[in-house]
């Protein structure tokens, strides 16, 4: 057991004696659907970033919808695929964007409490020419609520983690 880890379970025993509140993610979060925006608005030096399936930027545009810090998930093409966007960026009309509303709910520790289920979002809930996703299946995602100092702790770890993966990856 590494220092972290006692430290979060210290915490989860002491602040969380009856367990943790899950809720879900129409409970803590806004998500709205992304704008459209046609391929030939699109430059390649545009200001902004633009994510459409969510995995990595399709072009870039003058302007931008949603701020760095944001949660997306894929709703068609590359459906279910949770992405954390660090910069500013135009999100399109195949992306939800999901913003935590609960000041009790960090937006990091949403992201991962997302991302963790991303092999059932992964399912088409939708077949027809282009697999998709719909709102629905999105609000019922659910998410642990820790206290925001056990959050914080999960977040540096998992941090750590993703940092150390991207360096092997390399």
């Amino acid at each position: 057991m590494t220092n972290n880890q006692s430290k979060i379970e210290k915490l989860i025993a002491e602040l969380c004696p009856n367990g943790v509140e899950i809720l879900t993610v129409n409970e803590t979060c806004s998500i709205r659907i992304g704008d459209r925006l046609e391929k030939s608005a699109m430059s390649n030096n545009g200001n902004f970033p633009v994510y459409g399936g969510g995995v990595t930027p399709t072009g870039r545009y003058n302007r931008k919808n949603t701020p760095s810090g944001s949660i997306t998930i894929g709703r068609r093409g590359t459906i279910g695929f949770v992405n954390f966007i660090t910069e500013d960026f135009w999100g399109t009309s195949n992306l939800f964007i999901i913003t935590p509303t609960n000041d009790k709910l960090l937006t990091k520790f949403a992201y991962y409490a997302i991302k963790v289920q991303e092999s059932e979002l992964r399912k088409p809930k939708k077949v027809g020419v282009t697999p998709a996703i719909d709102k629905p299946d999105i609000k019922k995602i659910k998410i642990p609520l820790p206290p925001l100092a056990i959050q914080e702790g999960i977040v540096k770890i998992l941090n750590s983690f993703t940092e150390l993966e991207a360096e092997l990856e390399a």
